[in-house]
């Protein structure tokens, strides 16, 4: 890495500015307001506490994103690996029509 390089890459580290704490909750009391199983979103709601950490705002605006949502009834539930019974699977298809879930709230906001 030559000097300039180093600099320009010391200069963007320094810019760097630490977690907004205040944010951060905001956005986790949002997320476990939310009418929906507690971080039943996984990573998707880590990286939005992590977005509003870096942000400084609770809720924040993506650009150019999609969703796509696959559901079944795979027999995972008598396997013991899911946690919901296959009703919930079902209540969740329809209310994914209905625009009543968190992913109908996040087409919402992308124009779907």
């Amino acid at each position: 890495m030559n000097k300039e390089m180093l600099k320009t890459l010391e200069n963007c580290i320094g810019k760097v500015e630490k977690v907004d704490d205040a944010a951060v909750k905001a956005a986790s009391d949002y997320n476990d307001s939310l009418v929906k199983p507690p971080r039943s979103m996984g990573e998707l709601e880590n990286i939005a506490i992590k977005l509003a950490g870096i942000t400084g705002h609770a809720k924040n605006k993506v650009g150019k994103k999609t969703i796509y949502v696959f559901c079944a009834d795979n027999g995972v539930v008598e396997e013991g690996v899911a946690s919901s019974p296959v009703s919930v699977t079902a209540m969740q298809a329809l209310n994914m029509t209905r625009g009543l879930t968190g992913v109908a709230v996040l087409a919402r906001h992308t124009g779907y």
